[in-house]
């Protein structure tokens, strides 16, 4: 992409887009459809939800050796092929395998190891291949591009999964993601990226030196330091909704998949809203204080659910919720992504990539857990009210921190780590 040009003027950005568009659309299906497999086709308890989700997030907690390994490639959007193949290979299983009448919890957890793994892959390799693709003085914009696009999937992918599971069930609609992926990875193909990779030094590091070196430069630097604690925080609070927020709607709050659907593409708004206001906020107030006003109200909504009962106060209270926190998590996201990269050596972008997922995602499948152990020994409402104690958290983290005076990403580019 050549300096002063719009991320749109750019093909190999749009065509990057493109694939990336499309496989956002088909995650919203299987977000969806996933968990409504168990329930419906498995009677799953909310335990086996929980560790559903949890076992999709589980591979992130070995991110760290991932993205040391990726760095020392040096062929990250080889690597990014590779893993929509193997997301893709996933996802098709699950229909393949009910086809066959053999589905069971087993394969079912088995695929979303898969889906995982190659989320990881992905996760290690965009860092590096998105720096390649976009010039320095143009990340806040392609990255609020990106969650955009996030967002207007979150908008309208919850409601077409619903109706596409109640017209063809959850088990065929898994293959709309898989096609999904296929799409991504003959996009990424067709990108020309105008920034060479980084050639390896004449005395290549051995690979525990190069990991330890990416772990070592996280830890140190105060911005990235501060931004892995509070999003780690925000993982955790949001997986512990996550695990159970499909059953509690189906079971508790006697939701169908359409009407879940929908509920949830109405408060998806509030992420395109995000999304689109994350620049003007983040003037207003500054990068650091949106990024903790943020990080608290993207999970606090959702203590009200516990409250919620019926199908009409149901609906209404989950796209309510959904609406804030979308909102929320854009003002955290959009700047925490700017200033990851803006403040990231380029040489170590896998590793650190790597060693940041490592925990913040990792948390996920904490989160996941820890959601499914509350409902099962207390009741589903409590883990609403846990998730709001660690929203708390990510505030204060951000706050006590020197995130909290970064007003720009400009001024955190020109200060040390």
């Amino acid at each position: 992409m050549t300096a002063g040009k719009r991320v749109w003027q750019d093909r190999g950005f749009a065509t990057y887009w493109i694939g990336y568009a499309v496989s956002a659309c088909g995650d919203q299906v299987s977000a969806l459809a996933l968990p409504l497999v168990a329930i419906g086709a498995l009677h799953a308890s909310a335990g086996e939800v929980s560790a559903l989700t949890a076992l999709i997030w589980l591979p992130y907690l070995v991110s760290v050796f991932v993205g040391t390994w990726v760095d020392h490639h040096g062929r990250q959007q080889r690597l990014l092929i590779a893993a929509d193949l193997c997301r893709c290979a996933g996802a098709a299983a699950i229909p393949t395998a009910y086809a066959l009448d053999d589905l069971s919890l087993a394969t079912l957890y088995a695929c979303a190891l898969v889906l995982g793994s190659g989320s990881v892959l992905g996760g290690c390799s965009g860092q590096s291949f998105f720096v390649r693709l976009v010039p320095k003085e143009q990340y806040v914009e392609a990255n609020s591009a990106l969650s955009s696009t996030l967002s207007i999937a979150a908008l309208i992918g919850p409601a077409l999964a619903g109706v596409l599971i109640q017209a063809t069930g959850a088990t065929d609609a898994v293959l709309v993601d898989a096609s999904t992926f296929a799409v991504s990875a003959i996009a990424i193909a067709l990108v020309r990226t105008h920034v060479p990779a980084p050639k390896p030094s004449a005395e290549e590091a051995s690979y525990i030196a190069r990991l330890r070196d990416g772990v070592r430069y996280l830890f140190r630097h105060r911005y990235l330091r501060a931004s892995l604690a509070a999003s780690t925080a925000m993982n955790l609070s949001a997986f512990i909704t996550q695990a159970v927020i499909v059953l509690f709607a189906t079971r508790h709050l006697q939701l169908s998949a359409s009407q879940l659907g929908i509920a949830l593409s109405l408060g998806a708004i509030g992420g395109l809203l995000g999304a689109l206001t994350a620049r003007p906020f983040a003037a207003l107030v500054g990068t650091g204080r949106a990024m903790a006003f943020g990080g608290g109200l993207s999970v606090l909504p959702y203590v009200a659910l516990a409250g919620l009962h019926g199908p009409t106060a149901g609906f209404a209270g989950l796209a309510v919720a959904e609406f804030i926190a979308a909102w929320a998590v854009m003002q955290f996201d959009i700047n925490n992504n700017s200033v990851r990269a803006t403040v990231t050596d380029d040489a170590l972008r896998g590793r650190v990539a790597g060693a940041y997922s490592t925990i913040n995602y990792g948390s996920r499948p904490v989160g996941a857990a820890l959601g499914g152990v509350v409902a099962t020994t207390i009741d589903i409402r409590a883990s609403f009210l846990v998730a709001g104690v660690f929203g708390v958290v990510s505030v204060g983290l951000i706050a006590r921190s020197p995130m909290i005076r970064v007003r720009s990403i400009e001024s955190a580019a020109t200060t040390v780590g």
